[in-house]
């Protein structure tokens, strides 16, 4: 039979948003980002049991002068490993910002980080786990008025394999990735150059 609930969950008492939901055999996941208790765009992860009920809840905060910002739904995915991965961007002091993948365990422990620098502005939206263990990352890669969409391969422990953009004169950016039927990549998104535009 079906389970039915709505039910409203805060990540810190602040303004916050949940941007992915993952479904772990009875169990669902909640991953989002909102303010914590010293204004830093923070990561907030919710287990809920069927019926909707808050059985525990973590976050995780950036350096000092540092945010995190997941990406958009298929940010946090269930990994092959009963953990989970989530990706997104990190904004520093700078102003610069780079692609994240943390990895999280069963019990939502962070067990490892990363952080790719690929020297300009980098937005991760979505990943999604590869027949190699690996991981496809999609998102944009700015650099000043140029936006392209950007597609990231790293290997199953998060080391740099690749990256392309891809993009015309205007803006491009890469909302959704998945696995082709040939062994490559199929990205949906955006163009402003392409088409009709927009």
């Amino acid at each position: 039979h079906c389970q039915y609930f709505n039910g409203r969950y805060d990540f810190f008492q602040e303004p916050d948003l949940g941007t992915s939901i993952v479904v772990d055999h009875d169990q669902y996941v909640a991953a989002g980002w909102g303010y914590d208790s010293l204004g830093r765009n923070s990561i907030g992860l919710i287990r809920l049991d069927a019926s909707g009920l808050e059985i525990e809840k973590k976050h995780y905060s950036p350096p000092e002068f540092h945010s995190y910002y997941p990406g958009n739904v298929g940010a946090f995915i269930h990994n092959n490993n009963g953990g989970y991965n989530m990706t997104g961007s990190v904004w520093d002091s700078t102003g610069n910002t780079n692609v994240y993948m943390f990895w999280f365990n069963s019990l939502l422990d962070t067990t490892n980080y990363i952080e790719i620098d690929l020297g300009k502005d980098e937005l991760a939206y979505q990943c999604k786990q590869t027949p190699d263990n690996g991981f496809i990352i999609t998102g944009k890669s700015e650099d000043g008025n140029n936006i392209d969409i950007l597609l990231l391969k790293l290997d199953s422990s998060g080391g740099y394999e690749w990256h392309k953009t891809y993009g015309g004169p205007e803006t491009e950016l890469g909302i959704r990735v998945s696995t082709a039927f040939d062994g490559g990549y199929i990205i949906g998104g955006y163009t402003k150059s392409f088409g009709n535009g927009d």
